[in-house]
Parts: C-alpha cells; structure tokens; sequence
C-alpha cells in the first residue's frame, strides 16, 4: 500500500511556493455521487479559522472533501491519520505546495480529493499558514461515523 504522500502527490501535481498551478485528476474514478464535505478557512480580523471544529462523515463511502480559502493567504490543511486510512480516488483544484501529509491552498480557492472515507474514528485536521502552529481556532476533527443504510 502507498503512503499518504505518495498518494497525494501522484493526485496533485504541484510545483514549488513560486505560484498556484491546477492539480489535474490522474486517475479515474468510479463514477457516481459523493457526499461533499467542505472545511472552510478564513481571515477574520487578521485571524486564520477553519470550520467547522466536527464534521461529520460517513465511514467507507465514497466522499468528496473540499478545503476552500477564501481569505487572501495561502492555507495549508494536514490531516495525515484520516488521510492515510482514506483511499484516494481524485483530487483536484489549486495548490501553491505539496509537503508530507499536507497540502496549501492558494488564496481564495478550493482544493477537493475524492476518496473512500476510512473506517469509523475521530481523525484531527489542522489548516494553517506557512510557518505558523495550529491552534484550536484553526484545528478540528473530522468524526466518521458508520454509515446509514
């Protein structure tokens, strides 16, 4: 099995902190609905947040989760363990870095990976910027519960 970073890299192809570029899909998926799921991140008075602090998901079923930045400053979002346990599927939109189980939003954009949500669990995500800690007002879990059926 391939790691998260692998994974993510051969999904979001990606160039160095000079400048956005489009991730392009590399691989097909199934096709069919998916459940979105969307972090939010912002700059409220000079402050990063990301919302919601739980979102709930479905475990094992096919979703899409969306980080969109709308403030003006690139955003990176790490959620390593949920990704990890995830199967990515696709991925796309705009992103300034990849790095190890993370990837940066580009200002006021959305990157989105389609992927097989893991089993069910408590998975922390952090969205911050470059050189900076996350902190509770930028930090979260993503809860995956079983899924109705």
């Amino acid at each position: 099995m391939r790691t998260f970073t692998g994974r993510l890299t051969a999904c979001l192809l990606a160039t160095g902190i000079g400048g956005p570029t489009m991730a392009q899909t590399v691989s097909p998926g199934p096709s069919g609905a998916v459940t979105p799921v969307e972090i939010a991140a912002e700059t409220i008075n000079g402050d990063l947040r990301c919302r919601p602090p739980r979102a709930r998901l479905p475990a094992e079923e096919r979703l899409e989760l969306r980080v969109v930045n709308s403030s003006e400053r690139p955003v990176a979002f790490a959620a390593p363990k949920f990704f990890n346990a995830s199967q990515i599927v696709e991925s796309g939109g705009f992103t300034w870095d990849i790095a190890q189980d993370r990837f940066v939003v580009a200002p006021r954009s959305t990157v989105w990976v389609r992927l097989q949500s893991p089993v069910p669990g408590e998975y922390y995500y952090s969205c911050f910027e470059q050189g900076q800690i996350p902190t509770d007002s930028t930090s979260g879990f993503l809860i995956v519960v079983p899924a109705a059926r």
